[in-house]
């Protein structure tokens, strides 16, 4: 069924950035390892806390790889020809182009006005 959007384009009225759907399934399965039917069956708000949540283990993965490497690097250094210390950052990768919360916030609300469904605010 055709929707009249081209991939890309405004699926909806309002100013909002377009959900880019592919994006949005292919994350929640192959990141999130989600069923097909696990992503349709999830809110707008807990596909973004799981998208989170997600983030917030990268980032404690990363910082653990960090450290180990700065440990390995640091027994093997020569202090006298790298006089300061590894640290974890230096090993880190480099900080991705993600989409902030606040991105994530308003593709959800799209997502949730696609399905006429109406945002709570929780507070």
């Amino acid at each position: 069924m055709d929707s009249g959007h081209a991939r890309g384009q405004r699926p909806f009225s309002d100013e909002r950035e377009p959900v880019d759907w592919i994006v949005l399934w292919s994350f929640a399965r192959f990141s999130l390892r989600l069923s097909e039917a696990e992503f349709w069956e999830l809110t707008p708000a807990q596909l973004m806390a799981l998208a989170e949540r997600h983030k917030e283990t990268q980032e404690l993965e990363d910082a653990r790889i960090g450290r180990l490497c700065a440990v390995m690097a640091n027994v093997f250094r020569d202090a006298k020809k790298r006089p300061r210390a590894f640290q974890p950052s230096d090993f880190m990768p480099q900080k991705r182009t993600t989409l902030t919360s606040e991105q994530w916030r308003q593709r959800l609300v799209s997502l949730n006005a696609a399905y006429g469904g109406e945002v709570v605010e929780h507070g």
